[in-house]
């Protein structure tokens, strides 16, 4: 899942869903040396630094499966692809 977020001063940068939750999740961006990880509290997203931010779009990844999951946090969540073969 791509997801874009956007901070208090209007900086928004992209990243790949990784690890999602429901109260915490880490996202790959490729601006930033180590993961950026967001917990919510009261219905909001914040930085680890305590930054509230806004997930600003979320997008999926062309050929990556997705599971329904809570509305109310994120609409989608990630989930491995399993490969069918028929014989």
């Amino acid at each position: 899942m791509l997801m874009t977020i956007q901070y208090q001063n209007g900086l928004r940068v992209q990243g790949v869903l990784l690890v999602f939750n429901g109260e915490h999740m880490r996202l790959a961006v490729d601006s930033e040396h180590d993961v950026v990880e967001l917990h919510r509290a009261n219905s909001s997203w914040y930085t680890a630094t305590g930054a509230r931010v806004e997930i600003a779009a979320v997008q999926q990844i062309p050929g990556a499966e997705y599971s329904q999951h809570s509305a109310e946090t994120l609409p989608w969540t990630i989930a491995p692809r399993r490969q069918s073969r028929v014989a």
